[in-house]
C-alpha cells in the first residue's frame, strides 16, 4: 500500500511541476512581445515604460530584468556576447512569476466575484 502511495504522489508532483512550466512558459510569451522566444531590448523597454513605474511585484521584477539587460548588453564598454534572456534565463531571473499570480487573482478572484 505505501508503493500505490509513493507513485501516486510522485505523479501529483510532477503534474503539479508541468502544470507551473505551463503556466509560466504563458507568462513568458505574454511578457515576449514579438514572438522570438527572447526577450529583446525592445520588449523589456515597453515593459518597463508600461509597468516598472508602478509599485506592484510585476513591476519591480520587470524592472530588475531591465536593469540585468542593460548592465550584460548595454552598459558595458566592451560587449563580445550578448546576454539572450530567453525562458530558461527569465526564470532564473525572476523565478516567483509575478504576472501568473497577478492573473490568478484577476480571473479567479476578481472575475467570480464580478460573475456572482
Amino acid at each position: 500500500m505505501k508503493k500505490e502511495e509513493s507513485i501516486k504522489a510522485q505523479e501529483e508532483y510532477v503534474a503539479k511541476i508541468k502544470r507551473m512550466e505551463a503556466l509560466n512558459r504563458l507568462a513568458f510569451n505574454i511578457l515576449d512581445r514579438d514572438g522570438d522566444n527572447k526577450l529583446s531590448i525592445l520588449d523589456l523597454n515597453w515593459l518597463r515604460n508600461n509597468f516598472s513605474s508602478t509599485d506592484t511585484p510585476l513591476g519591480k521584477e520587470i524592472a530588475e530584468v531591465f536593469e540585468f539587460f542593460m548592465d550584460k548588453n548595454v552598459r558595458p564598454k566592451y560587449v563580445k556576447f550578448e546576454t539572450i534572456i530567453d525562458f530558461g534565463a527569465y526564470f532564473g531571473l525572476a523565478p516567483n512569476v509575478t504576472l501568473i499570480d497577478d492573473l490568478i487573482y484577476t480571473f479567479h478572484t476578481k472575475l467570480t466575484k464580478t460573475l456572482q
